[in-house]
């Protein structure tokens, strides 16, 4: 009986704080397939960017620091939760990374704070941009569906390609939609599901001749349980 009662303590306990300690960056969260990842290289072998920003760091900041590294691309990776940014230092120690790459900025009027991270060398000059944060909604936590957010976005004047991730939530759908109606560039976009909860993640082209290297690519070296489809066309999902 005492077994029984404790564990429904420790149940109930676990739901609370579990979400706080995840926040604070003391534990982990659900994260993306290896399937994301291949996707990932795959297009950045493809694309070739010389400068990529990514906001929001996590498990894609090493690969992409991978890349980067190799290639002699300029990467810049800005995280809003400073413990997530320490720890991605730390991992980044660990793995032998540079964490020159890394960078925390703190969340101001529901954006990144624009005073500090428009100071980061070749910010403007980004060719891809992944998407991954402000990681929720409302002043504190920022907003992807911001004025000030797509204000920043579109003043990447260099922009190829942009990666978007959780775009299976409203807001940031939203947030792409108004990105995508500012600019003049035909676009083709590609739609990655990656778990049972319908959490998609969506690549964009401004380069016609890019994405259609990406499809053929995908499509010949991708396992048979992985497909890319441009959704534009026919409005699958992967």
């Amino acid at each position: 009986m005492k077994k029984k009662v404790s564990k429904v303590i420790y149940k109930k306990v676990s739901k609370k704080i579990t979400p706080i300690l995840q926040k604070l960056g003391f534990l982990p969260w659900f994260t993306k397939g290896f399937e994301v990842f291949f996707a990932l290289e795959l297009l950045l072998h493809i694309t070739m960017p010389k400068v990529i920003t990514e906001l929001g760091s996590g498990r894609s900041t090493h690969t992409i620091s991978y890349f980067a590294s190799s290639k002699q691309t300029t990467f810049i990776s800005i995280e809003q939760n400073y413990f997530f940014h320490l720890k991605n230092k730390i991992s980044f120690k660990f793995g032998y990374l540079n964490t020159k790459h890394l960078f925390h900025a703190s969340i101001v009027n529901e954006w990144f704070d624009l005073k500090k991270i428009n100071k980061i060398p070749n910010i403007k000059k980004t060719e891809l941009l992944f998407l991954d944060a402000p990681g929720g909604a409302g002043k504190k936590v920022g907003r992807r569906d911001s004025l000030v957010a797509l204000k920043f976005v579109n003043e990447l004047h260099d922009l190829q390609v942009l990666v978007v991730d959780d775009y299976h939530r409203e807001e940031v759908k939203n947030s792409t939609d108004d990105i995508l109606l500012t600019r003049k560039d035909e676009t083709h976009k590609f739609l990655i599901k990656y778990s049972e909860e319908a959490n998609q993640l969506l690549i964009v082209f401004f380069n016609k001749e890019q994405a259609e290297k990406f499809e053929k690519l995908s499509n010949e070296l991708c396992f048979g349980d992985i497909s890319l489809s441009n959704y534009e066309w026919n409005k699958k999902y992967l």
